[in-house]
């Protein structure tokens, strides 16, 4: 996989718990900001879709929109 490498400004406490978590899952530091920023991207992604949807074809089912967001956001 090709990363690019940048340099970010957290909150101590922040880095703390990031770093206590991911070292509780085996994973990086970066592993796990990395996995938190893609699960964040995805959900972007689904509002932008559902409103799409929206805007074309009326409310979208609370049922459906569950479901899809329970497979996207994982």
């Amino acid at each position: 996989m090709v990363v690019t490498k940048v340099a970010i400004s957290l909150p101590p406490d922040v880095v703390h718990e990031i770093r206590a978590l991911a070292e509780r899952d085996g994973e990086s530091f970066s592993g796990w900001l990395a996995e938190a920023a893609a699960r964040r991207l995805r959900h972007e992604r689904l509002g932008k879709l559902n409103k799409q949807l929206e805007e074309e074809f009326g409310p979208v089912d609370p049922e459906l929109l569950e479901a899809v967001e329970r497979e996207w956001l994982q």
